[in-house]
């Protein structure tokens, strides 16, 4: 089978790379026109590739608390949002 060569042996670590503000940033930085860095629900959305409404429900649920201002209207921090979207380390103040 010639999947079993990507296989891991037994014991050993697997890399993972961590995503960072500052890796974000660079990658965002020219996209800035249509991802701006204080994003609104909606944007936010298009950016995660989720439904608003379900985006909504996560961010009630606490999953981004450290990236979002809540308020009349909801304000998402750009680069702190995708890193914990992404799996990265959590973004403190």
């Amino acid at each position: 089978m010639e999947t079993e060569k990507y296989e891991r042996e037994e014991g050993e670590a697997a890399r993972t790379r961590r995503v960072t503000l500052r890796n974000v940033a660079r990658a965002f930085g020219p996209l800035s026109d249509q991802y701006p860095p204080v994003m609104t629900l909606g944007e936010a959305a298009k950016a995660s590739r989720l439904a608003p409404s379900t985006l909504k429900r996560k961010i009630s649920e606490g999953q981004f608390k450290n990236c979002v201002k809540r308020g009349k209207s909801l304000l998402v921090w750009r680069d702190k949002f995708l890193v914990e979207l992404m799996g990265g380390a959590p973004c403190r103040n």
